[in-house]
């Protein structure tokens, strides 16, 4: 039904249909609150959606960890929706284990999106845990943030609230997005209080890419992001 749709072992892991608000708003929501990044790392290419959206803004590099060597090469199919990042000079692509990577490098981020697959999978469920949240938070400066995909659904409040007590653990400063048409969360952490900046927020948003490509999944304001804010640390508490 004129759906693309990236399938791993089976498994539905990207599409251009309900997938595309977390998508896309994994890549903008961490700049939004950090605009002044200059670099960047996303966990899990997918279709590279995400990392076509952080490429809308003024980086200097981004980095980008997949575990399967295939996935780069079935991005390609996505490019008319991610125009073509790997194509981007600033991009610097990793066919590596996030862990791996994270504990091999000394490089510090002002960004880091991470989506790996669902923690149901024996594999990406290590991904989700509090160790793992101990060396993203490792890799990123002072005022850098950290957001993070949870799924809500294939998952029961135990497993949920397990993954949002260890990010709490790690980051002392936790905010929750939601994502509406998937009813998914994102987690947004920082060793820095995380400030909501409405003159911020509209002069990125003002930027012509960066408009454009929040307007396909219906945020026409850059007020309608604060408007996906869920929760703050006490609620997440």
């Amino acid at each position: 039904e004129g759906t693309l749709s990236l399938r791993i072992n089976g498994k539905p892991d990207a599409s251009t249909a309900d997938d595309m608000e977390n998508q896309v708003l994994l890549g903008h929501i961490p700049l939004l609150l950090n605009p002044q990044a200059h670099d960047a790392l996303v966990i899990g290419l997918g279709s590279g959606i995400t990392l076509g959206s952080i490429l809308n803004y003024p980086l200097n590099s981004v980095d980008v960890v997949e575990i399967d060597p295939v996935v780069p090469q079935a991005a390609t199919f996505f490019n008319a929706f991610s125009d073509s990042p790997l194509e981007d000079s600033r991009v610097n692509l990793h066919i590596a284990d996030g862990r791996h990577y994270l504990l091999a490098t000394n490089k510090q981020y002002d960004v880091i999106s991470s989506e790996p697959s669902n923690p149901l999978l024996s594999g990406s469920s290590k991904l989700f845990t509090k160790e793992f949240f101990t060396l993203m938070k490792n890799r990123t400066k002072y005022d850098g943030v950290v957001i993070q995909w949870i799924n809500m659904y294939a998952i029961d409040i135990i497993g949920l609230s397990s993954i949002i007590k260890a990010y709490l653990d790690v980051f002392p400063h936790v905010v929750a997005f939601g994502v509406p048409l998937s009813n998914d969360i994102l987690l947004v952490g920082s060793q820095k209080e995380l400030v909501f900046d409405l003159a911020s927020l509209r002069k990125n948003y003002e930027i012509p890419s960066v408009k454009q490509d929040l307007a396909r999944i219906g945020v026409t304001d850059a007020t309608e992001i604060l408007a996906r804010f869920y929760l703050d640390r006490p609620a997440l508490e």
